[in-house]
């Protein structure tokens, strides 16, 4: 028997949702998951205790509050490209795989799925508790703090809070939940109590988990602002069927203008950039990836390279080796 159903979906101003799954078949719950998360290559075998899987939350446009239940053994890629995802442990055992070394992860310590990687990952008889920040949200969030331009951010995958930037991420967890979660069950929503929750969930995520702002380090010249947008618009939205009219329009320029901006201030192409960033992505999967189980084609058809000849010739000039090289590492 299995049971699946979302009141509503991710809503806009102060409109809540509330989400739940559960299913009896293992199978099938590794199939709500890997589909929620993005994933590729789950596995999911029964371990000695009786099979179960539950995940309910409550949330906003900005911000969803979860948890799972998970008896059985669960393992694949993870990807995150909407929203930056941290998660603890409540019972089981789990790690992920950062840059080859598998990390144990800690009994009630948050760890961070950031946004632009892919994370292989083991757990087995899991529960965990999980926070959902808007990616945009968070970006927003860090510009306005910084006084910089909106960027996307890259985050130290490996790095745990600690100190007071752990308490102040706990803080803002329990004062979310206080929000989201009232005794009440029908406590009004209103859109200004839900803005401040999620700007303060955003805070304490950027104070807890280290990160950097990468883009382009061209001269402030007239176009660079926009170049930096189209720019930020292509690492956020690269596992999409994006095209050169989608980053003009993210960066308010005429197709030609976007032409001339990427020539003027990194000396490239709008098509050209786009496909440098795929391959870093495909990079970052075979780096991650097992070789027994992952195929450099499936990986690079991912991430629109169909030709593979022409991907492999691509790569090797980028990286200085062949991908079967960097999967094998």
């Amino acid at each position: 028997m299995s049971t699946q159903s979302v009141t509503g979906t991710r809503p806009t101003s102060s409109a809540r949702v509330r989400v739940h799954s559960a299913s009896s078949d293992i199978e099938q719950a590794r199939a709500l998951l890997e589909d929620l998360y993005d994933g590729a290559g789950w596995t999911a075998t029964p371990t000695d205790m009786p099979f179960a899987y539950r995940r309910t939350g409550v949330g906003t446009a900005d911000i969803l509050l979860a948890s799972a239940r998970f008896t059985g053994a669960l393992s694949g890629l993870l990807r995150t490209e909407q929203d930056y995802v941290v998660s603890w442990m409540k019972r089981g055992r789990g790690a992920v795989r950062i840059d080859r070394a598998l990390m144990p992860i800690e009994r009630g310590a948050p760890i961070l799925h950031a946004a632009d990687r892919v994370a292989p990952f083991e757990y087995e008889d899991f529960e965990t508790n999980v926070v959902h920040l808007n990616k945009s949200l968070v970006e927003r969030v860090f510009a306005e703090s910084t006084g910089s331009d909106r960027a996307v951010l890259s985050f130290d995958a490996a790095a745990r809070p600690t100190g007071p930037a752990l308490r102040g991420w706990w803080q803002a967890v329990d004062a979310a939940a206080r929000t989201l979660l009232p005794d009440a069950p029908d406590a009004p929503a209103t859109a200004l109590l839900d803005a401040e929750m999620a700007r303060g969930m955003a805070t304490a995520f950027l104070a807890a988990f280290p990160h950097e702002a990468p883009g382009p380090q061209a001269a402030d010249t007239p176009g660079t602002a926009r170049t930096r947008q189209a720019v930020d618009f292509v690492h956020a939205h690269a596992h999409l069927p994006i095209t050169s009219t989608d980053m003009a329009e993210a960066a308010h320029l005429s197709l030609r203008g976007l032409q001339e901006a990427f020539r003027r201030d990194l000396d490239t192409t709008p098509s050209a950039y786009l496909r440098s960033v795929r391959l870093e992505r495909v990079r970052q999967e075979l780096l991650v990836g097992d070789p027994a189980s992952t195929s450099v084609a499936d990986v690079a058809r991912r991430w629109a390279f169909g030709h593979l000849g022409r991907f492999a010739a691509s790569y090797t000039n980028r990286f200085g080796e062949l991908p079967s090289v960097t999967l094998r590492r």
